[in-house]
């Protein structure tokens, strides 16, 4: 800070992708988030971001601004958006800007939000803390890089931080350029249906699917796994997991998955694409490796949903690698007369349970106990494996005493 008070702050221009670097300070962010935000962003997935300035500098306003909007936002969403406007024979003009549904801002404290070591005086503001540097530095590099920063704001309704910003365009020779992504080749008859939580932001649906169509995707926007029943073909359905605020209940998203499965036993070549807010990946992780699951986080990065996308329809090619893939899984099924009994309380978790056991190609029937499970046991079923699932305790003994007898 000091040196941009004695004008000796300088920019130290390199080529770089300037996509990468809101990537990577978006998702920096995400990970940290324990508010249960929707963390989106909104960029033209097959545009060219590669630029010549000062990355250091882009990052640091990124971080800011995004930092800050996380900060002052209970609940709701932040997106981040990147433009292209215009071009030059010598610069390319972007239009970046962080959106957040926080507390707002009034028209008269707009005046004193770059101001150094300044904050709004507002006894809600002051409350979350800080130095109130960052967006006077954010504003000082905006400047220095020969951009424009911006501020609309509304008590209660949240702000728009933006930037109008020449940067220059790359030196890089044409064969050390990133190439752009490419659109998928997706079958005319291949169907990518979308699921979003009925509660979730329609930020997050217009985000995910200006991406999936700019991949060459069409999507059928879903708010529930149950309305796939209703679509006559569904190959792909992509499965945006719900937020779950710290501290939450978890089971919302469990039961989604396993609804999921359930469909996925009834239609054994459909492919899942489960997208997971990044804050909650670990509680996620447990569906990873499941037969037709592929597992992701959000934000989305164009270029690891197309990769994800591109590996869902490839196991959908009606050739004969689809044909020998096919026969491959047959050959890993359990043979004939692997029946398994599930027992388990939970209605919830016996349902995911059971579909598991079915996509994994068992045959399987689920009770809720011991006592249910009696009729079958003496009418000398052939059960293979008897699978009982009692979580939190108050049972398991019981259940090994039954077992026994």
């Amino acid at each position: 800070m000091a040196k941009i008070e004695v004008g000796r702050m300088s920019c130290h221009p390199v080529d770089f992708d300037v996509r990468k670097v809101i990537e990577d300070v978006v998702d920096a962010t995400a990970t940290a988030d324990t508010k249960g935000l929707e963390i989106c962003l909104s960029m033209d997935c097959l545009s060219d971001y590669q630029v010549h300035g000062d990355e250091n500098m882009m990052r640091q306003i990124f971080t800011n601004l995004i930092a800050n909007a996380i900060k002052f936002t209970e609940r709701g969403y932040v997106k981040v958006v990147a433009e292209f406007e215009d071009e030059t024979e010598k610069h390319r003009i972007f239009r970046f800007s962080v959106h957040d549904t926080g507390i707002g801002i009034s028209t008269e404290d707009i005046k004193l939000l770059f101001q150094r070591f300044s904050q709004v005086d507002s006894s809600k503001t002051r409350a979350y803390g800080g130095t109130g540097l960052g967006l006077a530095i954010c504003k000082e590099f905006t400047e220095l890089m020969g951009g424009v920063m911006q501020v609309e704001s509304d008590i209660g309704q949240g702000s728009i931080f933006s930037m109008r910003m020449p940067l220059a365009n790359t030196q890089l020779p044409p064969e050390k350029k990133v190439v752009p992504l490419a659109p998928l080749a997706v079958p005319g008859n291949a169907q990518v249906a979308v699921v979003f939580d009925p509660l979730s932001d329609s930020v997050l649906h217009d985000s995910a699917c200006s991406v999936l169509r700019g991949l060459g995707a069409r999507p059928q926007v879903l708010q529930s796994v149950g309305a796939c029943d209703d679509l006559q073909r569904v190959d792909i359905v992509v499965l945006f997991l719900p937020v779950v605020r710290k501290g939450g209940d978890f089971s919302g998203l469990h039961e989604v998955v396993g609804q999921l499965l359930t469909l996925q036993s009834r239609r054994p070549n459909l492919q899942a694409i489960l997208v997971c807010p990044a804050a909650q990946q670990v509680e996620a992780s447990s569906y990873m490796g499941l037969p037709g699951f592929i597992f992701t986080t959000r934000p989305i990065r164009a270029s690891v949903l197309r990769d994800h996308l591109q590996d869902a329809l490839s196991r959908l090619d009606q050739n004969e690698t689809q044909l020998e893939s096919t026969q491959q899984e047959q050959a890993r099924k359990p043979s004939s007369g692997s029946e398994v009994l599930l027992l388990c309380r939970q209605a919830k978790a016996r349902s995911t349970l059971h579909a598991l056991l079915t996509v994994c190609g068992y045959s399987c029937v689920s009770l809720g106990g011991w006592d249910e499970a009696k009729s079958f046991l003496e009418n000398a079923w052939n059960f293979t494996v008897v699978v009982a699932f009692f979580p939190g305790g108050g049972g398991g003994g019981a259940g090994r005493g039954q077992a026994g007898q």
